[in-house]
């Protein structure tokens, strides 16, 4: 059996970081850094998105339950080994943090071409101060809104950044852009 049909698809993700100082004072932020690039999507991101195609009730836990394979987290990590596609979970995970739906995770559907989520997170300054950051990643809601308890979480995108340490005046603004790449033969 042929394995593709006469159009292409493919998922695809840019990652954004932008690293504030922020004055407790006055509450000015001064830009760091910068950090712009593409992401991965590992296997387990794409079996999710084909889970939510596949819908059905007796077959396996994702496809089941369709509301499990939401973008529903950020994860925040401090190993900078490269994404892979294989990644089932961050290297060294420091913390996760749901999205907030509409604000933090927004569908952006323009036909022709824009099939998009934007997903933005702001990590405040004092959160995780003194620990050295180098990772992200995006998860899927798996069986609780809750992503510190819930089960069956999936891996949807990775990405490595500088590494640093959190001071505790800095703010980090996280950005992704994920979609789906529609070529018509």
């Amino acid at each position: 059996m042929k394995s593709s049909i006469g159009s292409t698809g493919t998922l695809f993700g840019n990652f954004g970081m932008v690293v504030y100082d922020v004055n407790p004072k006055t509450g000015k932020k001064k830009r760091l850094f910068r950090v712009t690039k593409h992401n991965q999507i590992t296997h387990l991101g794409r079996e999710a998105v084909l889970s939510l195609l596949a819908q059905d009730v007796m077959g396996t836990v994702l496809q089941a339950n369709p509301i499990y394979n939401q973008i529903w987290a950020i994860a925040l990590g401090a190993d900078g080994t490269p994404p892979s596609i294989t990644d089932a979970s961050l290297y060294s995970e420091v913390g996760r943090y749901q999205l907030v739906v509409p604000t933090a995770r927004e569908l952006v559907v323009v036909p022709p071409s824009i099939y998009e989520i934007h997903v933005s997170y702001t990590l405040a300054p004092g959160v995780l101060t003194g620990v050295t950051l180098a990772e992200a990643g995006l998860y899927t809601r798996g069986d609780n809104d809750d992503p510190s308890i819930a089960a069956n979480q999936v891996l949807y995108a990775r990405q490595i950044h500088p590494m640093f340490t959190i001071g505790a005046t800095m703010s980090i603004e996280y950005s992704w852009i994920l979609g789906l790449l529609v070529q018509a033969p």
